[in-house]
């Protein structure tokens, strides 16, 4: 996720890596703080409404005996270019 991903590019500057020019990070669910961090960090944005909802539909259908548990559900997601990548 977005912190892990923030901690690992604080670990390489500290180590003399300068990000992005010799390593690119990109975190995963674009958390508040993505944006402050330094460079901002490019992410992806995983709609967590939509995936909340999503959910919470498969269980109420899993409840209700439906048998379409096998089926792929996608989610969609956003690329947020930042500068991190």
């Amino acid at each position: 996720d977005d912190t892990e991903a923030i901690t690992i590019m604080n670990a390489l500057q500290h180590l003399g890596f300068n990000v992005p020019e010799q390593v690119g990070v990109t975190g995963f669910n674009n958390s508040f703080l993505s944006q402050y961090s330094y460079p901002a960090l490019t992410t992806i944005d995983i709609q967590e409404i939509h995936l909340g909802k999503t959910s919470a539909q498969t269980i109420l259908a899993a409840l209700n005996g439906s048998n379409h548990l096998d089926n792929l559900v996608k989610v969609p997601v956003n690329l947020v270019k930042r500068d991190s990548a």
